[in-house]
């Protein structure tokens, strides 16, 4: 079929009636919609990651079509539109928990005593979105006959789209940073400790398991709604960064197991994150953002938004506890071997309070170089990279003129600085002078 397409001039627009769009949303659906039988062969069973590939490439350019048509608007082809984000979702998650699966499979905790429990999950998770993904398909299928979209010949079901899901891949060895870096022991406890406050932002949400539909719900809506879920996926995805570029494959990395072993724990938590952040923003579109009420309501009877939540939040987000309990405890070893922690007292000038300057100095200077570092005053102590906790601690003492910091040498000996010239405006240009990270942009 030859597809007169509509042209576009400049800023403006033109509007394309219902039967021109139809035209192409044939034409643009066919990739999608000649897997149907590979889909159908694939109820019962895992698919290859092969297929849910070849799908998602398919899918997008399908979703470009509709994008570019603004089709969400259009009363005839919103829910078309919904049925292919679902789909589009769904193969996303499935190709992560894939790769989760054998990550895990790869990784040193194999063996430990969650493993079995953990790969049942998976393989839970993955049935539920595989049968979610396929009644989706099912549907989009069903609405094609509804528009009148004519289906293109459908490729075999059982022709192999790909080599085995298994096959091993060549290499070179990777080599290329064997030598020793600069500062390696600075990297790591820098990673260390953005792992260590990633996990206690993942303490401070991670619930009970839920076991109820409105729990499921209220706490999706209160605590961990997809804003949420992507900053803290985007956080371990920015340590996960930090890792690959500064210690992977480096001699540090070949001498310390417990590199490794966070390496290993950075990606797992980082996939079980994704699958949360999927899921999350698939119930959220669906309860929240679709404006026509009857498009909300025909994907309610499609997808069981329980089962979504549930595995969103008691398989993939608590399922990231035991890796992030694991990971704190191969930080702490690292930061021990890799830095070295001392104690220093400094006084507090007669005429000097720690207000919001200095107190911002302190927390930049901690913040310089990621590792963690304690302020004690009068027995109370706080997190001295927190503007807001040093305030607290130093008004909560007022008359206390001596101030300890714990933590690793280069924050305490960049602190020592700041209070030789007095915490005052007048010593600021001969500390901006010996630490010219604290000069202005």
């Amino acid at each position: 079929m030859t597809v007169q397409r509509p042209t576009f001039s400049g800023s403006r627009e033109q509007i394309v009636t219902e039967e021109e769009f139809l035209l192409l949303l044939e034409e643009a659906a066919s990739g999608v919609l000649a897997l149907r039988e590979k889909v159908r062969a694939g109820a019962g069973k895992e698919w290859r990651r092969r297929l849910v590939s070849s799908l998602l490439k398919e899918v997008h350019h399908l979703r470009t079509v509709l994008n570019d048509y603004s089709a969400k608007e259009n009363r005839t082809f919103s829910y078309f539109v919904e049925l292919v984000a679902g789909i589009r979702g769904f193969a996303t998650i499935i190709y992560v928990l894939k790769h989760l699966r054998e990550r895990f499979l790869r990784s040193p905790f194999r063996d430990a005593p969650v493993a079995s429990g953990f790969l049942a999950g998976i393989s839970e998770t993955l049935a539920c979105c595989g049968r979610t993904l396929r009644a989706l398909f099912s549907a989009l299928l069903a609405e094609c006959e509804q528009l009148g979209i004519e289906l293109p010949e459908a490729l075999p079901a059982n022709e192999e789209t790909a080599p085995g899901e298994h096959e091993v891949r060549p290499r070179l060895p990777h080599n290329i940073d064997e030598e020793e870096i600069t500062g390696e022991g600075a990297r790591i406890a820098e990673v260390a400790s953005s792992f260590l406050r990633a996990v206690e932002t993942y303490e401070g949400l991670v619930p009970p398991r839920l076991e109820t539909y409105p729990e499921l719900a209220e706490f999706v809506l209160r605590r961990l709604d997809e804003e949420e879920a992507r900053t803290i996926t985007n956080r371990v995805h920015t340590i996960q960064s930090k890792y690959d570029t500064y210690i992977q494959h480096t001699g540090a990395e070949a001498r310390d197991p417990d590199l490794r072993r966070l390496r290993a724990v950075i990606s797992l938590v980082l996939h079980l994150f994704e699958v949360t952040t999927y899921l999350v923003h698939f119930y959220e579109r669906h309860e929240n953002d679709i404006r026509s009420e009857r498009t909300k309501e025909r994907i309610a009877g499609i997808v069981d938004k329980k089962a979504v939540l549930d595995r969103a939040v008691n398989f993939a987000f608590r399922g990231a506890g035991w890796f992030m309990r694991e990971g704190r405890e191969i930080c702490l070893r690292l930061l021990a071997s890799h830095t070295s922690m001392q104690e220093r007292t400094f006084r507090i000038p007669d005429d000097v309070k720690l207000h919001i300057r200095p107190a911002s100095l302190i927390a930049t200077i901690v913040n310089r170089y990621g590792t963690p570092v304690t302020m004690r005053m009068g027995g109370a102590e706080c997190d001295a990279s927190s503007v807001t906790e040093v305030i607290f601690l130093a008004g909560s003492h007022y008359d206390v003129k001596e101030v300890t910091f714990c933590g690793d040498e280069r924050p305490l000996d960049d602190l020592a600085h700041l209070f030789e010239v007095g915490l005052t405006e007048e010593g600021l240009s001969e500390l901006r002078r010996r630490l010219p990270y604290l000069t202005p942009a």
